[in-house]
């Protein structure tokens, strides 16, 4: 099933930023104003955040054949302080990844937006059949400049709602 990556990912993103609004207490992550703590694809450092995260599609996941999309998406979590880079990744995990009971997401349905000449706009909805999560945020490396990068990978199967 033909999808584009670019509205599904910020969909995605837009899914974390509001459910993790509505946490008790609320955790505010900046998507579309400066400086950033959520991306897709990738992040432009000196417009980021100390601590930010990006989602990206990999080449990842195996193929099945069915009627829904699966794209294998990875979470990239970036800051100075390890602790903090890795309280942020199980916060994505757990936003991504998670139903409010723990267990992995299925049938979750979340606002799709699409890019409009006004920027992005909502366009319905996808349903995440499935995410499966294919292992928990996980420190990887320093960078250059000593930034901790941790990372976690999930494949998610959706679809959109039939309309009419």
């Amino acid at each position: 099933m033909a999808f584009d990556p670019n509205n599904f990912l910020y969909s995605l993103a837009r899914h974390v930023v509001t459910r993790s609004a509505a946490m008790s207490p609320a955790v505010v992550i900046k998507l579309d104003e400066l400086p950033r703590e959520l991306w897709i694809h990738r992040a432009i450092d000196n417009e980021s955040a100390d601590l930010y995260s990006v989602l990206r599609i990999y080449g990842g996941g195996r193929m099945v054949r069915d009627s829904i999309a699966r794209p294998s998406v990875q979470c990239l979590t970036i800051g100075g302080n390890a602790a903090v880079a890795m309280a942020r990744g199980q916060l994505m995990f757990e936003m991504l990844c998670l139903d409010d009971l723990g267990q992995p997401l299925r049938m979750q349905e979340i606002d799709a937006y699409k890019l409009a000449p006004s920027g992005m706009e909502t366009d319905g909805q996808y349903v995440l059949v499935a995410v499966d999560p294919l292992q928990r945020p996980g420190l990887m490396s320093s960078d250059d400049n000593g930034r901790t990068s941790v990372v976690f990978n999930f494949d998610v199967g959706f679809r959109r709602p039939s309309v009419g």
